[in-house]
């Protein structure tokens, strides 16, 4: 997710990100969905990124070829405690990704490049100590793995366009391969607890440019093998790693690359009430025969990261989806979701874990209309029951036997 600021953060996620970039999709091109939430790609994308029709398998050693597949969720963006992880270790979790985002009391502006890279280097440096002195050391002792994911990258304050200054200025890019450096060789040897390092949160690159989307995470990943040969490289898709950018991405030319996607979609759906999400009157539920919203929906949507997985036999991992608290439905949809990404055996993370209670689990909407101040407790949503029946394994176990 990409992440400006306190509201920004309140948000929570990139995913309103693609609904915000659609408004402005005619002028600028970009890949907008029609009422049903289906994917229409314009002729621009399709020359800037042509479908890729390789089939070079993926290379994996065994290392993350032996993996089992691994459930878990994504982490606060607060710094974490050791009861998270000892909760976490309760609800069945094997996996967590380490988002290194902005939070309440952050900086306004983290590496501009005209004003140096100080402050960001000083915050990351505190994500970092946080990340060697606690998350790892907790990761060991409950039994898990854990995503570094590096979710504010430097100087990355997106145009309107969605995009990356690292896409036009070489000081942006020549600091973010210079960020994974330091990180590789401050956390090589790390291998048995980091899942791996992924390298940029929710990339989006709807223009022409010499360097991209793919190309800045390729330079990033070269950067981080010159330091660190095993930990494996997660790679996110173009915009904002939803699975309708798979047709359109190449694998990278190296081992143990595991490719993410995001998936919180339809958005009318998951992100109702949010944001320019928020259609007062019109929040519909989940399923909805009107709009043609059920589980094979939902396969159709994943159809493209199925085919890339299966021709490249590519291990995926779907680093965030979520519903809010107060979508009518949503623990069907979830059920639904984690039912097909347990099918594919793709390793997964709910966003996210006790933050923003328009996600969490442990949070409930006395109404579909609530403001967020009237969220209350409860320990035993129906949604946190799926989440945690997904955990145990007990979604897969019941889809085999037909359930």
């Amino acid at each position: 997710m990409t992440k400006r600021n306190t509201t920004r953060q309140v948000l929570a996620t990139s995913i309103f990100l693609a609904v915000a970039v659609a408004s402005a999709a005619a002028e600028a091109e970009l890949p907008i969905r029609n009422d049903k939430g289906q994917i229409q790609w314009t002729e621009t994308l399709s020359a800037i990124f042509p479908k890729d029709v390789s089939e070079e398998p993926c290379e994996y050693t065994p290392l993350v070829a032996e993996r089992p597949p691994l459930r878990g969720v994504q982490l606060p963006a607060r710094d974490c405690t050791e009861d998270d992880f000892r909760t976490l270790r309760e609800w069945g979790a094997t996996l967590v990704r380490y988002q290194m985002t902005e939070w309440r009391g952050s900086p306004r502006s983290l590496g501009d490049p005209d004003a140096g890279y100080e402050v960001y280097d000083r915050w990351l440096a505190g994500k970092l100590d946080h990340l060697e002195r606690d998350v790892l050391p907790w990761a060991r002792k409950y039994g898990m793995m854990v995503v570094v994911d590096l979710h504010k990258a430097p100087g990355d304050t997106r145009d309107r366009n969605g995009e990356s200054p690292q896409y036009r200025d070489p000081r942006v890019r020549g600091k973010f391969i210079a960020t994974w450096r330091m990180i590789a060789l401050r956390f090589r040897g790390n291998e048995d607890v980091i899942y791996g390092y992924d390298l940029v949160n929710e990339p989006q690159q709807v223009t022409k440019v010499e360097y991209g989307y793919w190309e800045m995470q390729f330079e990033a990943a070269k950067a981080i093998r010159e330091i660190d040969p095993t930990t494996p490289i997660v790679m996110e898709g173009n915009v904002k790693a939803d699975p309708c950018a798979y047709p359109f991405m190449k694998t990278l030319p190296m081992k143990d690359v595991v490719y993410q996607i995001h998936m919180y979609m339809p958005g009318d759906f998951t992100c109702q009430g949010i944001g320019g999400v928020d259609k007062e009157g019109k929040r519909p539920p989940w399923p909805n025969p009107a709009h043609g919203w059920d589980k094979a929906y939902l396969r159709r949507l994943l159809r493209p990261v199925r085919d890339f997985q299966l021709r490249h036999d590519a291990r995926i991992y779907v680093g965030e989806f979520s519903a809010t608290t107060w979508a009518e439905g949503a623990e069907i949809y979830l059920r639904e979701l984690i039912e097909l990404m347990e099918e594919y055996g793709w390793d997964w993370t709910y966003h996210a874990f006790r933050e923003h209670p328009c996600w969490d689990v442990e949070k409930e909407a006395p109404t579909k209309f609530s403001p967020w101040s009237d969220f209350r407790d409860n320990p035993d949503t129906s949604r946190k029951r799926v989440i945690l029946g997904g955990l145990s394994g007990k979604t897969n176990r019941a889809r085999e036997a037909g359930d």
